[in-house]
């Protein structure tokens, strides 16, 4: 059965990129200019390797906005882990922590533990979910 719709040939022209550059680890991010020159980044690679392809690639490339008030970047994402708080705002985790607790302990967030007990996750303080 022949499926119309664009997810499936999108998919379809993953694929074909996929044997194209040979790739046989996933994930896989190919990062390209326009002009062709790329890079791919194979496998699980922590957030500073990706801004160093990033900035290999486009040297001139700098964030539109940063990240200054704690709880409003919360509401702005909905959810997030102190990790994700840390590399917005150019922070060691424990120091993001420490923030989110502050802003939790204040009521300008919720902290929020899941069943697993992992590690928590901060979100909006009227609790919407997204």
């Amino acid at each position: 059965m022949r499926c119309d719709c664009p997810a499936l040939d999108a998919f379809r022209d993953d694929l074909k990129e996929v044997r194209y550059h040979a790739i046989g680890r996933f994930p896989s991010l190919i990062l390209q200019q326009q002009a062709g020159t790329g890079v791919i980044i194979v496998g699980y690679r922590p957030y500073p390797v990706m801004r160093e392809a990033l900035a290999h690639l486009a040297p001139d490339l700098a964030p539109v906005r940063a990240a200054t008030d704690i709880a409003a970047y919360v509401s702005t994402w909905g959810s997030l882990t102190a990790r994700e708080v840390a590399e917005a705002f150019d922070w060691d985790t424990p120091t993001a922590e420490q923030a989110l607790n502050e802003a939790a302990a204040r009521g300008e967030i919720s902290r929020v533990m899941p069943p697993t007990g992992i590690a928590a996750y901060y979100r909006a303080a009227d609790n919407r979910q997204w």
